[in-house]
């Protein structure tokens, strides 16, 4: 059946020209994270435009230390029978002292006033988590961001050291950064000491981000978030170069309604199409995007290759990449390997190696 996309597109990414190196490795990044990210783009709330530096956050350790003795160090029975309190710091803002209990640990949370509401994750908050066991501290939470996913980490390591990890959406920015305090003591510390001893270490960047760059990802989010309405979810599904709804496998057209069917590859390319497709006046080939451009694989997967097709998401997202990038950036943005993530503390990719071994990049 023909797309029900009635001809219209995304807004394309306007390409800025960076002339330093730092800078022309993140423009290389910028379309690929920002159509892959898609679903952190469309899925997460972007109104956090009234948070402020770090270094700008109001400073609660006067509140944290009034409390010591009683939330940070009462036994469970009576830190659970407290009821939430208001604080005010000398600044005026409000703070919520409350109590949480889990299957094994409970938590004192600090949470910021934001919006007339305590979210445990408002710029600022701070959540201390205890053992139901012992009562026990065992780590601190701290959120820079006003945003459930990032945050920094305070542990205790073995001889009472205190650590720092900066985490951001399930993975570590860094971790284990050793700090020179014992535990206990960053429970009454200022947060821009705490960061002052990670020194360097600590990636600020990432948490004092220049919402002024990423106009045209609130752009590209708006536009797409505007016409989720139009997609439902299909299994193997995407628009092909013609603009019928097909699977990606080789099988006849289904219908859908009048709605478009898509699985995640096939809404990765609807995005792509709508960026590209005003500049080319078509859509991507199906085929040409499942076809390898680069190597991949090892012989471990090899006997896997032709049923399994493991690396199949790996080669449509290259491609999409590619493509996009040679229709922006001409000819020298066509290779996908411009836009390969090739070192990463978390993932590595496993590729043949000449004398028939892996090799990890």
């Amino acid at each position: 059946m023909e797309s029900s996309d009635g001809g219209s597109s995304i807004p394309f990414i306007k390409a800025r020209p960076l002339a330093d190196t730092e800078g022309m490795a993140e423009y290389r990044m910028r379309f690929f994270s920002l159509v892959f990210s898609y679903l952190m783009i469309v899925l997460v709330a972007p109104a956090r435009a009234a948070d402020v530096d770090v270094m700008n956050i109001l400073d609660d350790s006067t509140l944290r230390a009034s409390i010591a003795a009683t939330w940070f160090s009462e036994p469970l029975a009576r830190v659970l029978a407290r009821r939430a309190e208001i604080r005010v710091l000398p600044s005026g803002e409000r703070v919520q002292v409350r109590v949480e209990k889990g299957p094994a640990e409970f938590m004192v949370i600090l949470a910021r006033e934001k919006e007339g509401a305590f979210p445990v994750h408002a710029q600022g908050s701070w959540v201390l988590y205890r053992r139901i066991s012992d009562g026990a501290p065992t780590r601190v939470r701290i959120f820079p961001r006003s945003d459930p996913y990032m945050y920094v980490q305070l542990r205790s390591e073995a001889g009472g050291r205190a650590v720092l990890d900066a985490v951001a959406y399930g993975g570590y920015l860094v971790r284990s950064v050793m700090l020179p305090v014992e535990f206990p003591k960053v429970l009454e510390m200022p947060l821009e000491r705490i960061l002052a001893y990670a020194g360097d270490a600590f990636p600020r960047r990432y948490f004092e981000p220049h919402v002024q760059d990423y106009a045209d990802a609130r752009s590209l989010s708006a536009a797409v978030r505007g016409r989720l309405g139009e997609l439902v979810y299909a299994d193997d599904a995407a628009i092909d170069e013609a603009g019928i709804n097909v699977p990606i496998a080789d099988r006849p057209a289904m219908g859908y309604g009048d709605k478009i069917g898509l699985n995640c590859s096939g809404f990765a390319k609807w995005v792509v199409d709508g960026i590209l497709r005003p500049l080319t006046g078509r859509r991507l080939s199906i085929d040409a995007l499942k076809k390898p451009p680069l190597e991949r694989g090892s012989s471990f997967s090899e006997p896997f290759d032709a049923d399994r097709d493991p690396y199949f998401g790996l080669d449509w997202t290259r491609n999409l990449a590619a493509s996009a990038g040679s229709v922006l950036r001409g000819a020298r943005g066509a290779d996908p390997a411009e836009y390969e993530v090739r070192s990463s503390p978390i993932v590595s990719l496993r590729v043949s190696g000449g004398d028939g071994g892996t090799s990890s990049t």
